[in-house]
């Protein structure tokens, strides 16, 4: 039987920890499955967050991200995280290669990429190019 997985990646633009991730990234992708815009049952969220935090911002993430795990239940789709730790170039490049070794792991048949500004949108190019 042929794998019919499709993946939908979502790479965010913005800090988790700052209040914009909120609207702009967990509320989006929400009401991409409330209005049924997508239906893929694997999504790969991305985020930027530096490695090192602090106890109450590591409460901070736990918190959104049990939110965005409610959303998967709820909308019945896996959810996955992949934290990027920068914003540099070498970030960049260190991302897309480990966003799409997670891709090739999991054997996906279609990926859907959105990205939610210009640097981000190079890495993912620059992973469907090499």
């Amino acid at each position: 039987m042929k794998n019919n997985k499709e993946i939908f990646v979502f790479i965010g633009g913005q800090n988790i920890l700052k209040g914009v991730f909120d609207s702009h990234n967990i509320k989006f992708l929400e009401n991409m499955y409330k209005h049924d815009v997508i239906k893929h049952k694997l999504v790969l969220l991305t985020f930027i967050c530096n490695e090192e935090l602090s106890n109450s911002e590591q409460k901070k993430l736990e918190v959104k991200k049990k939110l965005m795990c409610q959303i998967a239940e709820k909308y019945k789709f896996q959810l996955d995280f992949y934290q990027v730790k920068g914003r540099t170039i070498k970030d960049l490049f260190v991302s897309s290669n480990e966003i799409f070794d997670f891709i090739l792991e999991k054997g996906a048949t279609k990926v859907t990429i959105w990205s939610h500004n210009y640097l981000k949108t190079f890495m993912a190019l620059k992973g469907k190019i090499c």
